[in-house]
C-alpha cells in the first residue's frame, strides 16, 4: 500500500515537473524549498533502502538542480544534518 502511493505521488510530481524547472516556475520558490526537507526524508527512508526514483525523470533532474541552488547547496555541504 504505501508502496503504491509513493509510485503515485513520484508520478503526480514528475508530471508537475514537467511544466517548469522547479515547481512552479524557472525559478526555486518558497515550494521547493521545502521540497529540499521533504526529499531529504524520501532520500533517507526509501532511497537508502533500495527505493528508485529513476523512472520519474523529471523528479531526478529537480532533486539535482535544487540541491545545486545556493542556499541549498551551502546548507547541504555544510554538514549539518537536516533529519534527526
Amino acid at each position: 500500500m504505501l508502496m503504491m502511493k509513493t509510485e503515485r505521488w513520484f508520478a503526480l510530481f514528475n508530471e508537475r515537473l514537467a511544466k517548469s524547472k522547479f515547481f512552479l516556475a524557472d525559478e526555486p520558490t518558497i515550494v521547493d524549498f521545502h521540497g529540499v526537507f521533504a526529499f531529504s526524508f524520501v532520500e533517507k527512508a526509501f532511497l537508502t533502502k533500495g527505493g528508485s526514483i529513476e523512472k520519474y525523470p523529471n523528479v531526478v533532474r529537480w532533486w539535482a538542480e535544487v540541491k545545486e541552488v545556493p542556499a541549498v547547496k551551502e546548507m547541504v555541504e555544510s554538514g549539518i544534518a537536516m533529519l534527526p
